[in-house]
Parts: structure tokens; sequence; C-alpha cells
């Protein structure tokens, strides 16, 4: 019972996206339908390029560039992930990192029933060692570098 005014209400179950609603409630009771989307989850394993297990490894699942937080996970002893709550019929960004590993970016469809697991392969890493200097060979103050996506 809220009584009169407005409420906010957190709406989850298990394997559904949750909802928060936004509800003027009248002083009366009255029943609320709220449609939960149901989710599905990506299962895979992370590996080095001889097949290892890489523990550990940061994974992270986002649904668009623009989608600043994903659903992340760690890779567990054995190299397995699972990324549970992905909103069905969206392809996610799926990336994993792991220091000294070069990152490793692919897409992947979260569709209804997939069952095949995804296997990522990280390599080794590079380093880059330098300095930034001008037209003169003069060493030039606060630049820096990144490596371009």
């Amino acid at each position: 019972m809220f009584g009169d005014g407005a409420a906010s209400i957190d709406v989850v179950a298990p394997d559904h996206l949750g909802a928060t609603i936004e509800a003027a409630l009248p002083g009366e009771d009255r029943p609320v339908q709220v449609a939960l989307p149901p989710t599905t989850a990506l299962d895979g394993i992370v590996v080095d390029g001889a097949g290892q297990a890489i523990p550990e490894a940061e994974i992270q699942a986002t649904a668009s560039r623009q989608e600043q937080r994903g659903i992340s996970a760690q890779s567990a002893a054995d190299g397995r992930i699972h990324l549970s709550g992905l909103a069905l019929g969206k392809t996610y960004e799926i990336t994993a990192r792991k220091t000294g590993f070069a990152p490793f970016t692919t897409s992947w469809d979260a569709e209804p029933e997939k069952t095949a697991p995804l296997r990522i392969v990280l390599r080794k890493g590079a380093a880059a060692a330098g300095r930034v200097v001008d037209a003169e060979g003069q060493p030039i103050g606060g630049a820096a570098h990144r490596r371009p996506r």
C-alpha cells in the first residue's frame, strides 16, 4: 500500500530485464501490469594462443558504443566466463582485457537458445616506447600517446 501521490517502483524477475516504473497513485488499489523482456546469457572461455586458460580476464559486454556501462564479468580460474542479463535481439560488443595481452573485441548477437560458447583467444601484447619531438627533433613537453580504437 503506497497511499496517494506518486511512486517509483523497481520491478525485477530472474532471467528478465528489470524495469523502473513511475506511477501516479490514486487513493484506491488497482492492478498494474509490467511487461519485462526476457534475457539470455553468454557463456564462453578465455584462452591464450596455445589454448591455455586465462584466469581473471576482464570481460565487458556493451549494446552500443554510446553505452557507458555494460555487463561485466571476470574469467574464472579455468578461463570460463558467464555473462547474464543480456537483452534478446541486441548485438553486443564483447571486449576482453588482461594485462600482458592485446585486447580482444568481437560482436555477439543475443538470440534465443544460442548455445555455442564464445571462444576468446588473447594474444601476447607488445609495448611501444619512444619520445615525441618537433620538426627540429626537440622533445615536446606534455605530449601523450594513445592507441586508436
